[in-house]
């Protein structure tokens, strides 16, 4: 019996899951020329060029909204490879990013293009985060999808984050 219960909750939580996913809101940004898609109880803004996604606060306690963030970076002046922009992210971050620790990194694949990606820790404004990037160029450019969460929410929402980061299209 405790076994059937435990496999209901575990179908109920994958299906509401699915089901917060499927209704879904497209972004397109024609200056940069991509679009991403997002769930539609999410809410998008921006911060200069850079475009973000963050889910509801769960209760009245929830003091940040997990996000993923879209930024793009004209890389004309100073071209760069892929390894070679981790290892600048690696080395600037400390100075940009109190309490910068990085946990993880390798290869990704997003739009069908060859990436990296890292996860990360942070402390900012007293709140501990925990980060999730991934950067590909296209041309010139160099994009980055980043998912921000609390330690004890990022697992929760990392699915749907990975969802959406991998559902940017570029032109």
């Amino acid at each position: 019996m405790v076994r059937k219960t435990i496999f209901a909750i575990c179908v109920m939580f994958l299906f509401s899951s699915l089901t917060v996913f499927a209704q879904t809101k497209t972004f397109t940004n024609d200056l940069f020329g991509y679009t991403i898609d997002y769930p539609e109880t999410w809410t998008q803004g921006n911060i200069g060029t850079i475009i973000f996604f963050r889910s509801p606060l769960e209760n009245a306690k929830d003091v940040v909204a997990e996000n993923v963030t879209v930024a793009v970076e004209d890389m004309s002046a100073n071209p760069m490879t892929l390894d070679q922009y981790t290892d600048k992210f690696l080395k600037v971050a400390p100075g940009i990013f109190p309490g910068f620790r990085p946990l993880e990194k390798g290869e990704a694949v997003i739009d069908a293009r060859g990436a990296r990606y890292m996860v990360y820790d942070t402390k900012q404004f007293g709140q501990e985060l925990k980060h999730k990037i991934y950067y590909f160029s296209v041309g010139r450019r160099m994009f980055s999808l980043t998912y921000t969460a609390q330690p004890e929410m990022y697992d929760k929402y990392l699915p749907l984050a990975e969802e959406i980061m991998g559902s940017v299209r570029v032109k």
